[in-house]
């Protein structure tokens, strides 16, 4: 996700099928927070996004302890992988 693209629409959480996506407050405006283990990929948020400050990428490692680590902020999602 690039920050300074995101006007925090909400477009991405509106047309999630899953509600994986919530707005919440980062930098002073509101920025998409995703949970992954409820995101199907369908990434109808990126295609929608009318900044395109969403995009997908080719990342596919999805494990870990415990659900937290599946919830990305938009700092966590700002962070090249």
């Amino acid at each position: 996700m690039d920050t300074e693209k995101c006007v925090g629409c909400g477009m991405c959480s509106r047309v999630c099928p899953n509600d994986a996506i919530v707005m919440v407050e980062f930098e002073g405006k509101k920025c998409p927070q995703i949970n992954l283990g409820k995101c199907c990929f369908c990434a109808l948020c990126a295609e929608n996004c009318p900044t395109k400050a969403l995009k997908m990428t080719g990342e596919v490692f999805l494990a870990g302890y415990d659900k937290s680590f599946a919830v990305y902020g938009p700092e966590k999602l700002a962070k090249p992988e």
